[in-house]
């Protein structure tokens, strides 16, 4: 089941009852931010079920935590190229500690194209972790909360490919 309907709303989940449908249930997934502002609380909002963990500093810690055992883990960053760089110590600094990111989520930083050392820097890091993108959206900037209303349709779009791609080929806490 998709993490949104095609209208791009969240959708919304069944219940167990006689008769009815359950939908099958999807991994709780475990969001941590690369640096503050990434954009890991809407993240962890569009790939619900998800928690949000904030930025981890202490990965011997976080690897020791058995309440994540079993959970993919996203990392979330800007599309900047500071964000890019903080990304790929932050995946080093994981797999050192025997963490294996499920994936690196990318928030574009603007309407504007991604600027080309921020692909470059991507691409390198792709081959240690897989790397999602999510676009821009202009006009979550002229509501009060974004998450309520309906979610952009190619921002829907790529939120239900990075929920995808997670279930299917994600690694998961040891």
């Amino acid at each position: 089941m998709s993490v949104l309907t095609r209208t791009g709303r969240a959708a919304q989940p069944r219940h167990r009852r006689a008769g009815t449908d359950v939908a099958p249930a999807q991994p709780l997934v475990v969001v941590a931010g690369c640096h503050g502002g990434a954009g890991a609380t809407t993240v962890a909002v569009l790939l619900h079920p998800a928690i949000d963990i904030g930025v981890v500093a202490d990965w011997p810690r976080y690897a020791a935590n058995p309440g994540f055992a079993g959970r993919p883990l996203v990392l979330v960053a800007r599309g900047t190229v500071q964000a890019a760089a903080l990304a790929g110590r932050m995946i080093a600094a994981a797999r050192a500690a025997q963490v294996h990111p499920a994936g690196l989520v990318v928030v574009a930083d603007g309407p504007l194209p991604e600027p080309r050392g921020v692909t470059q820097r991507l691409r390198l890091l792709a081959a240690r972790t897989p790397v999602h993108r999510l676009p821009y959206a202009t006009r979550w900037r002229y509501v009060p909360d974004p998450m309520r209303g309906e979610i952009p349709a190619p921002l829907a779009a790529a939120v239900a490919a990075t929920r995808s791609a997670l279930s299917t080929e994600g690694d998961t806490h040891p």
